[in-house]
């Protein structure tokens, strides 16, 4: 199955679309599309800044990751070029919404350079607005994120 992401418009804000054959290639597509967003022109992966988190559920767990890489690239003003992620449980189920679901892993990058990244959008964070988040009968995970711009 092939991993995929995609932008799309929402009123003023932006969102992914993505596509995965696991749990963490979701996060993984979802967080590439986010470095994305953020910053366009060549970004070398010269870097790792780890990232963890621990949520309940599929839904938290991605608007979660996602909230801290945002955190994580303003604080170290970094441009990311990739993600990696590994989740506990590897194949977590969506409809436990009580369930603990831990995303570790990091992102490779390096400190945002004015003079060969250009910023596309502040984007501010993840919300729980449109989220969709599930596994389909084919056992693809899909997922939908607005983010507040």
């Amino acid at each position: 199955m092939t991993t995929r992401v995609r932008e799309i418009d929402h009123s003023g804000d932006v969102g992914l679309e993505a596509r995965a054959a696991t749990f963490a290639g979701l996060i993984e597509a979802l967080s590439a599309g986010l470095m994305a967003l953020r910053v366009s022109g060549p970004v070398r992966a010269r870097e790792r800044l780890d990232v963890g988190v621990e949520a309940r559920g599929v839904e938290a767990a991605v608007v979660d990751w996602l909230n801290e890489l945002v955190t994580t690239m303003d604080i170290h003003a970094w441009a990311g070029a990739s993600a990696s992620a590994r989740c506990e449980p590897a194949d977590p189920d969506p409809r436990a919404r009580d369930a603990v679901v831990r995303v570790t892993g990091g992102i490779e990058g390096e400190p945002l350079d004015p003079t060969r990244h250009a910023v596309r959008f502040d984007v501010k964070a993840a919300t729980w607005h449109g989220l969709d988040v599930r596994r389909g009968d084919d056992g693809a995970w899909r997922a939908r994120v607005i983010f507040d711009l």
